[in-house]
């Protein structure tokens, strides 16, 4: 694998911009079903928007698109933990809570990976520092959105057990990405890898 020099200051922009999209996601899921769009709906719209644009992108890049049924079973399997079912759970959790708690109760993520990650990953371990920089991070998240304690009585508590399961869900698929999604070329402009797909 050969790693071409990259630009900080365009690695900080895109990493901004990132964290602007994805922190803000929960806002717009919020304004939608407050307008009266079906979870169902609202998810399915989004997914649709999504693969389009990526289908876009992988056919001007001419990248290759996978051959096998297996390969698209393993895919299947992490779209659905890591977009289609906590998209959905966010989405009806999000009918009867606010957007800042759905933004905290599904940052917890990383505390799902470390254990499921010691337990089905050899090369990962459960350590002091990993757990103290998850805690860190979390508080840091709840800091940003203004998040107050008093809400999680205040809330539906079954939206709140839809969020923290969506997390579960994206924890999921993360340490199966690892596990069994190999072989892939991602397209990173910086990054080019050559042999054989599993």
């Amino acid at each position: 694998m050969t790693v071409k020099a990259a630009n900080p200051r365009v690695d900080w922009l895109l990493f901004l911009l990132l964290g602007a999209m994805w922190g803000s996601s929960y806002l717009f899921i919020k304004i939608g079903v407050t307008a009266g769009l079906p979870p169902l709906t609202l998810v399915m719209g989004r997914l649709f928007i999504g693969g389009l644009l990526l289908f876009l992108v992988v056919r001007l890049a001419k990248e290759p698109l996978p051959r096998t049924l297996r390969e698209y079973a393993k895919l299947s399997v992490l779209g659905f933990f890591g977009i289609a079912l906590p998209f959905y759970l966010i989405t009806v959790a999000e009918a009867s809570t606010d957007s800042a708690l759905a933004a905290v109760l599904v940052s917890p993520v990383p505390l799902f990976v470390i254990p499921m990650s010691a337990l089905f990953l050899h090369d990962e371990r459960l350590t002091p520092a990993r757990i103290a920089g998850v805690v860190i991070g979390l508080i840091g998240v709840a800091i940003l959105v203004g998040f107050d304690p008093a809400s999680l009585v205040k809330n539906d508590v079954g939206a709140e057990l839809l969020l923290v399961a969506s997390a579960v869900s994206y924890a999921i698929a993360g340490v199966y990405a690892k596990k069994y999604i190999v072989g892939y070329r991602p397209m990173i402009r910086r990054c080019s890898r050559s042999g054989p797909r599993s």
